[in-house]
């Protein structure tokens, strides 16, 4: 059985909707992108199991990625936050989550304004290949399917919050029977926020959306949405026809509600954090359902998932939704993630936290643990672990000037220090260059530790 990412497992009556450009795109019309650039990356001499970055935000980002999974390249699935790019040059390396997918063969853009605060500058830079689109390159039909079942889809790369981010290799064939699982619930229209930045996006929402057969019309091209959403984008006729919209992270949904006024009750907001209990009241008038998708990088799950129209919701609820992944629960933790479950009687999870505890200069600390105690005793402050060095860091935040309102500091840090008997090492930095979305980039904290 063959089971590929091709355009095969497209849904041909979808519309893509590129909002940015206010154009509408039809199947011919991706099919012809599909062509070309298939034809672009063979006349470069890409060859079956290199690596490819995406960087387009509009109808592209789909044609491209269909084109190289016929070819058998691997899409990079790449973090491009902007935050420590700084760190990055001074470093004079890629950081360490995407190094673990390196190297990188080509690079695909459109007349990419380099900018230095973009880590887009860093691929172009270190790719063995650039490629400019041109849109007059020979679209002809390209009918060279490159990939097997076994052939990798795509690339990323672990969180990186307990060690030195891994990469992360998923098949065309597994693909496409968690793209094939997922597609079931995707209906009307689709909106596409941030995609090629987080392994299970990728599988939960991106690819499930193509594949879904009851998928109308999909909308991309939604360039910096939550600053769009701040200038009343969230009041726009367009999202009536919206259906379906994922924000990764739990401080993008409250965003997105802080800003956003008129009611979508046909609206499913979807994403991978925590949901809160409070906003069980906007189900069924300002929205249809929220919904929390748990998993991880490793299983582009999702493998529970919380429902805020279970009528049996809790905060720390889950529920397997299909016994796709058959879950377990072995010593307390779930197979499949590692992170703390216990069973409920009626079937369901309840999420007990993650498991975040390592073993550093002979002691085992928990991460929460020692990060609350940070928190507790200095303020706001982040600490990070080192496995490879057996070191502990200990960020200090400041703003960008410099400046900090911690009283006593070094005597609430010889306090922190004492509770553990550990070698703690600390620095007072500014907290904005290692976001990275709205998540700390451990990797970035421990490369700027060890270089300085």
């Amino acid at each position: 059985m063959t089971n590929l990412i091709t355009r095969e497992i497209l849904n041909k009556n979808i519309r893509f909707y590129d909002m940015e450009n206010n154009r509408i795109r039809d199947y011919d019309y991706l099919r012809k992108d599909i062509d070309r650039f298939k034809n672009i990356l063979q006349d470069h001499g890409a060859e079956a199991g290199q690596t490819v970055f995406n960087f387009y935000k509009d109808i592209r980002l789909i044609s491209l990625f269909i084109a190289c999974s016929e070819l058998g390249l691997i899409t990079c699935v790449v973090d491009i936050a902007v935050s420590n790019v700084d760190l990055y040059y001074k470093s004079g390396h890629i950081d360490a989550k995407n190094k673990s997918i390196s190297p990188i063969n080509f690079v695909l853009h459109d007349e990419i304004k380099l900018r230095r605060q973009s880590k887009t500058n860093m691929y172009v830079e270190l790719a063995e290949t650039v490629i400019n689109y041109d849109e007059d390159y020979d679209c002809s039909y390209n009918d060279t399917i490159k990939a097997t079942n076994d052939s990798v889809l795509m690339m990323c790369c672990s969180s990186g919050t307990t060690g030195t981010p891994k990469s992360i290799s998923h098949t065309h064939s597994y693909m496409y029977e968690l793209g094939k699982r997922n597609s079931k619930d995707f209906y009307g229209g689709v909106m596409y926020t941030r995609l090629f930045h987080h392994g299970s996006s990728f599988a939960t929402f991106f690819l499930p959306a193509l594949m879904g057969e009851k998928v109308e019309r999909i909308y991309i091209n939604i360039n910096l949405f939550l600053r769009d959403v701040r200038n009343n984008i969230a009041e726009k006729d367009f999202l009536k026809h919206v259906d379906h919209i994922q924000f990764p992270y739990t401080d993008d949904v409250i965003a997105w509600r802080e800003q956003t006024s008129t009611m979508y009750p046909s609206l499913n907001i979807y994403t991978l954090a925590k949901i809160d209990k409070e906003w069980k009241n906007d189900i069924g008038v300002s929205y249809k359902d929220i919904i929390s998708l748990f998993g991880s990088s490793e299983t582009s799950g999702p493998i529970l998932i919380q429902k805020l129209s279970d009528e049996k919701f809790k905060s720390d609820r889950f529920i397997d939704p299909d016994g796709w992944y058959e879950p377990k629960i072995i010593n307390g933790r779930l197979n499949l993630t590692g992170d703390r479950f216990e069973r409920n009687d009626d079937g369901s999870f309840k999420f007990l936290g993650r498991d975040d505890k390592v073993t550093i200069q002979g002691q085992e600390i928990s991460l929460k643990e020692i990060n609350d105690q940070a928190s507790n005793i200095i303020g706001f402050s982040h600490v990070t672990i080192d496995t490879r060095e057996q070191k502990i860091y200990l960020c200090i935040w400041c703003d960008k000037q410099g400046k900090y309102t911690h009283v006593n500091l070094k005597k609430n840090i010889e306090k922190f220090k004492s509770i553990y008997n550990l070698d703690i090492s600390y620095k007072i930095i500014d907290f904005n260059i290692f976001m990275c979305g709205i998540k700390i980039d451990n990797e970035a904290i421990r490369d700027y530790f060890r270089l300085t």
